[in-house]
């Protein structure tokens, strides 16, 4: 994989990219940067095959608000490193999803990992609504065995 570049699987997305000066503040990464990362990390996992783009589910009246999201970090990223994520549905619930963000360094050290969790929702509402199938279908190809269930420790529940 080259320094910016897209790879999909059955587990998800990895993404390469390079630390650039907007994610860095004087010391060394800024921790808001992840945060950026994982919301790119879920629009590719949305550009798969049979997922629908946000433009297309927003035009349909539907949205996938953030409802919670976290990111423990381990060994510290700087301007110029490579660094690659791996994105991952994990959980699937009635109504919401979590996805899961592993990044690592170019010696292949974990450097951070977070989870987010999305609710889907009827935008003239503004209340949750079921999964939709095609959603559903990325659930069930990224998730493993023993993330596949309704509730998770910390997960939000569904509506």
């Amino acid at each position: 994989m080259s320094d910016e570049e897209r790879q999909t699987s059955d587990r998800g997305v990895t993404l390469r990219f390079r630390v650039a000066m907007i994610d860095v503040d004087v010391v060394q990464i800024h921790f808001a940067a992840y945060f950026q990362w994982m919301d790119r990390g879920l629009q590719e996992i949305l550009m798969q095959p049979g997922a629908i783009s946000m433009g297309q589910m927003l035009a349909a009246g539907y949205g996938m608000p953030m409802v919670a999201i976290r990111c423990a970090y381990f060994k510290p990223a700087r301007l110029g490193d490579v660094i690659e994520m791996k994105s991952h549905i994990i959980r699937c619930g009635s109504s919401s999803f979590d996805v899961e963000h592993i990044f690592f360094n170019e010696q292949g050290e974990r450097i951070a990992e977070g989870v987010t969790t999305q609710v889907f929702i009827e935008l003239a509402s503004q209340r949750a609504v079921p999964l939709p199938e095609w959603l559903r279908a990325l659930c069930s190809e990224s998730s493993t065995p023993e993330h596949t269930g309704d509730k998770q420790e910390g997960a939000i529940a569904d509506e």
